[in-house]
Formats: structure tokens, sequence, C-alpha cells
């Protein structure tokens, strides 16, 4: 094959051969030689063929012989041991009450509920536990812009407060600060990190309760579907045999359930929507 015929693919990256190094620049990693060693890729040498990905390609004749011997593949980075306890422990001792109280403000909703999911201050944002039920296996933050995101060896769990009373409806909404919102108006509620996670962690808690998935109104995307809807008749699919009785309620007008309780839901309006839903 020409030189000029050559492209990536026939290439092979030095890093994954056995004690061999380019033979330009003496590096044993980033670049590339080809099967025949009559050609590399070098990352630090110019030479008079730049590459359009990167590189510099560059003629070397056969002049290096042998078969080449790949190096053993690199064992797998044993997973990063995370104290979530601790850890979470640590972002509550961090808040401060004035500041805490402002970002309650912020959204309408209460200091208190809040602080029943645990909330935590983290740099300039906030924390919140995500839970398979019981154990802490991962922690979602909120920036002060909003941004959502989670620490790093996080898993998607749900957002459960302490000291749910087992009585009436179990709500389920997404997000900690719509969860906080139904704490608000007096329900039973957990959250979930999205619209299409949770499942396998719900089944405990809803056993044999009766069960409201609250959506948010999500727009259509291009391909017709809308996320927040399906989400929720999935789970109740999933959750018809454990849960006593599963209803889905949309937030009347309104985004999600905080906005509908900023402009103005009672408990008892969440209560009539709750009604005259039809069992799934």
């Amino acid at each position: 094959m020409s030189i000029s015929a050559m492209n990536r693919s026939d290439f092979i990256p030095i890093d994954k051969m056995r004690g061999f190094k380019c033979p330009v620049c003496g590096h044993a990693g980033w670049c590339m030689v080809t099967d025949d060693r009559t050609a590399v890729i070098c990352n630090r040498v110019p030479s008079t063929r730049p590459l359009k990905n990167g590189g510099y390609l560059h003629k070397i004749g056969s002049a290096l012989d042998g078969p080449i011997q790949f190096a053993p593949p690199r064992p797998p980075r044993p997973p990063r041991e995370v104290l979530w306890d601790d850890l979470v422990a640590a972002f509550c001792g961090a808040v401060v009450y004035e500041r805490l109280a402002a970002f309650a403000a912020s959204l309408a909703l209460s200091v208190a509920s809040l602080d029943r999911l645990e909330i935590g201050a983290h740099a300039d944002g906030w924390t919140f536990p995500m839970r398979d039920g019981g154990r802490i296996v991962g922690v979602r933050t909120r920036d002060a812009d909003g941004n959502k995101r989670a620490i790093r060896g996080s898993r998607n769990g749900l957002f459960v407060p302490r000291n749910l009373s087992g009585h009436g409806p179990l709500l389920i909404a997404e997000g900690p600060t719509d969860t906080a919102a139904l704490l608000d108006l007096g329900f039973d509620a957990i959250g979930r990190a999205d619209c299409s996670s949770g499942a396998a962690n719900l089944f405990e808690l809803c056993r044999r309760r009766e069960v409201v998935i609250m959506t948010d109104h999500d727009q259509v995307k291009d391909d017709g579907q809308v996320p927040g809807f399906q989400g929720a008749t999935t789970l109740a699919k999933q959750l018809n045999g454990v849960a006593r009785s599963v209803k889905i309620v949309f937030p009347s007008y309104y985004k999600d359930v905080r906005e509908w309780l900023r402009n103005g839901a009672t408990r008892s309006e969440v209560e009539t929507s709750i009604k005259a839903a039809a069992r799934t």
C-alpha cells in the first residue's frame, strides 16, 4: 500500500505494543505504527505530511524487523470507594441556615422540607443524597445556576425524606425540589433522579400503598416522544401488582409540581386531581 493511501485504521497504537517505542520521537505512547513498520504517525515530531486529525506522517522504510508483540491489557482500575454516609454528613454539616433559608425562599419551598431530604452545602451549590431505598448510593448536586450533576461515583437512586408517615397515598415526584414541594403540602413523597430511573428501588417503598406518580409537562421531542409521560406510564406498569393502586397525575397547567405549588396549589387541589385520575 502506498503511504498516500493509508489511513489511521492501518496503524497500531504504540502503547498497545510490548516494549516498543516510537522510532521517530522515542516515546512509548500516543504515536502509531503500521504492521510492517514502514510508516509512523508521530504526535511530537513534525514532518512534511501533517495529518488532518493531528500528528505527522513519517515514512521510515523497513529497518524495524520482528513480529509485533502486543502488551498485555491493563487491569481495570478498581472502583473508587466512596464513604457516602460520611460525605453526606460533611455536606449537611456545612449548611449555613441563613443561606439555606434564602435558597428555600427562592424556590418557594420550606427549609423544613429541604432538611428532611438531608440537603447539604457544596461549593456554591447544594447536595441531595440518593438512596437505593435505604443505603446512600450517590449525591446529586445543584449549583447556583440550577445546573444538576452528580458526585463522581454516584449511582442514580431515590430522594427519600426522613419521617415518612406510611399513611395515605405515596406520591412519586421527579427530582428533590418537586419532592420537597409535595412534602410542604403534607404528603408522603419520594423523588426519582429522572423520569426513567429508580423503579427497582421503589418496589419495597411502594408495596401495598396507594401510589401516585406526579409527572412533569415535558415538551414533545422531535421524534414525538414525551419523556415525562412515557417514564410515568412505564413506572406505573412496573408497580402494578406491587402497589395497592397506581395513578398518574399531571400538575394542572404547570411545568412541574414545584411550579404548581408556587402558583398557589393547595393540598385539597392536589387531592382533587388524585381522586379524578383513573387507575392505571
